[in-house]
């Protein structure tokens, strides 16, 4: 499991180092600005997403009339609307194709983010083996609270990176038994994810009323998730979700504005009349040829 953790976090944990030392060690800036990178260089998959749920909405009277058609006959109706999403080019995976790509970003974040000295800064392990030692602590987070304690070539490697936003340590965990001002963190993620899955929700009604329906428990359950976790981790990871769930957002509202549920749905209308088209020319040449021959 190390293994696929470091395949993961340390190419991104460079990338953030980099990120940093571009900004001066500003930490909380360089997981926002890549935060927002990662989305753009996503970006072409959000549109193919944008474009596979607009084609489904289109073609849900179509799929209802099946269901009607072969209520009796579940074969048949499986097999009607294989036919019809092989059609339409649509695949009821498509829409879980972004989730899974992104899963391994962000796990290398996360992992990332919890252990800023081994994949940040890259530090030896001996070092931070030692550090932990000296100063009882279990976590890598902690290191940094005291670096200054530990001071010798583990400090020179921190440098100047600032784990902080706006006054906050994010190397600290939020304690639900003790009110502090890191529970801002943790109200930050919730307070992102409740919008970001509102504005989302509100965008879905507009292109799929059935799959917006649909995704009322996640409504609850995704921002209930993020607040509980959030108290369980350094309040860097917190901060990592709250500009994911910002970041996330702006694209989806930015990929609706541009390619727009009827604009879309307009598009793949006239390819099928023109894919309609093509195949009966070809039917009309294919006979006259036919007629030729015969003569």
């Amino acid at each position: 499991m190390n293994a696929i953790y470091d395949f993961f976090a340390k190419p991104i944990g460079g990338l953030l180092n980099q990120l940093c030392e571009l900004l001066g060690g500003n930490f909380a800036l360089s997981i926002f600005i890549f935060t927002l990178l990662l989305n753009i260089v996503f970006l072409p998959l959000n549109i193919k997403q944008q474009k596979t749920t607009a084609n489904q909405a289109r073609m849900k009277n179509k799929m209802d009339k099946i269901k009607e058609k072969y209520k009796d006959d579940r074969m048949a109706q499986q097999q009607a609307m294989s036919e019809l999403m092989q059609e339409s080019g649509t695949s009821p995976m498509s829409g879980c194709l972004l989730m899974f790509i992104r899963l391994p970003f962000f796990v290398a974040i996360y992992t990332a983010v919890r252990q800023p000295l081994t994949y940040l800064v890259g530090a030896p392990d001996k070092l931070i083996e030692g550090a932990k030692k000296a100063l009882n602590v279990t976590n890598e987070m902690d290191i940094i609270g005291g670096i200054d304690k530990v001071g010798g070539k583990l400090k020179e490697m921190v440098g100047p990176l600032d784990l902080s936003f706006f006054g906050i340590d994010l190397t600290e965990q939020p304690s639900v038994s003790t009110l502090s001002i890191i529970w801002i963190i943790p109200l930050l993620s919730f307070a992102t994810a409740i919008l970001s899955t509102y504005v989302t929700t509100q965008m879905q009604k507009k292109t799929n009323p059935g799959a917006a329906q649909g995704a009322g428990c996640m409504y609850v359950f995704m921002p209930l998730f993020s607040l509980v976790i959030a108290f369980t981790v350094p309040g860097a990871v917190g901060f990592y979700w709250a500009c994911s769930n910002v970041v996330s957002m702006l694209i989806s509202i930015f990929t609706n504005k541009m390619f727009s549920p009827a604009r879309t749905i307009a598009q793949i209308e006239a390819k099928t009349v023109l894919k309609r088209m093509k195949y009966e020319n070809e039917k009309i040449e294919a006979a006259l040829k036919r007629e030729e021959a015969a003569d």
